[in-house]
């Protein structure tokens, strides 16, 4: 590996004896971003808030004659996530609903103690820079994760017109909008701290809402049969793809090689 960003290279260096490969495919997405969103926000980055509204809802909604009006960008960036993934099978993850449904005053608690574990890493120094993250914006943002999980476990959630889809989206968009506002405030040094809510930040989160919570969500008594758990990873693998985690972080959902990614990732992120 050569230029890791700076305040990566102690956690990487301990991560690296352990499971040197995922360390250093955890630490190339860290310097990296996500062109396809970003284009999106900075074509729109001159229109007013209505505008830029607009053209995104034009997009979800799949308003052709609206879109039309909508920058190239936004065109590109909606035909290209709109193409569903040959491997997500929706009938295949109704067992994960049920485990869901089953247990959910397990899960719920289980998804904010991983939330509170994703703030604890680099992730939440970019939304604390624009100050997203201050104030009544806290509990705004963990109601607007809490409502993306509720709903991705719904029937339908992750089909094109699903609200899960569209809010997973949406979700990549707010990063990219972050993203460009955290460049602009001149107060991240890339060279030390990497791209701000990098695709590795996604996986990490991603790796954290799936694996992660499945494990704490058994501590507290869900008890879920190996078919149940393969479909809740192959669901939480489709939204974060839509969320804008790479491929080759997601393991085709394997449970085991998720939750090493997690606790890999955890090594080189830097202190809390």
């Amino acid at each position: 590996m050569t230029q890791i960003p700076e305040i990566y290279r102690a956690g990487y260096e301990q991560a690296a004896r352990l499971n040197p490969a995922l360390a250093a495919r955890y630490l190339r997405h860290t310097a990296a971003a996500d062109p396809p969103a970003d284009g999106v926000m900075q074509a729109l980055a001159g229109y007013e808030q209505r505008q830029i509204h607009r053209c995104i809802n034009a997009g979800m909604e799949q308003d052709d004659a609206a879109l039309r009006q909508a920058p190239a960008e936004v065109r590109h960036f909606f035909d290209q996530v709109s193409v569903p993934s040959a491997w997500y099978v929706p009938n295949a993850v109704h067992p994960e609903r049920r485990l869901f449904h089953r247990y959910s005053d397990r899960f719920i608690p289980a998804f904010f103690v991983v939330t509170i574990q994703n703030a604890a890493t680099l992730i939440r120094k970019a939304f604390y820079t624009t100050g997203r993250v201050l104030g009544r914006q806290a509990p705004r943002r963990i109601r607007q994760n809490t409502r993306h999980f509720i709903e991705i476990m719904l029937p339908g959630a992750l089909h094109r017109t699903g609200d899960g889809w569209k809010l997973s989206v949406r979700i990549r968009l707010v990063h990219a909008q972050v993203r460009r506002l955290v460049r602009q405030s001149g107060h991240w040094d890339e060279s030390r701290y990497g791209a701000p809510l990098s695709p590795a930040h996604m996986a990490l989160a991603s790796a954290n809402f799936s694996a992660t919570m499945l494990r704490q969500a058994e501590r507290l008594g869900a008890a879920g049969n190996p078919e149940e758990r393969r479909a809740f990873m192959q669901i939480w693998r489709y939204a974060s793809l839509l969320i804008g985690t790479p491929e080759d972080l997601l393991f085709d959902g394997d449970e085991a090689q998720t939750h090493e990614l997690y606790r890999i990732a955890c090594i080189c992120e830097p202190p809390p």
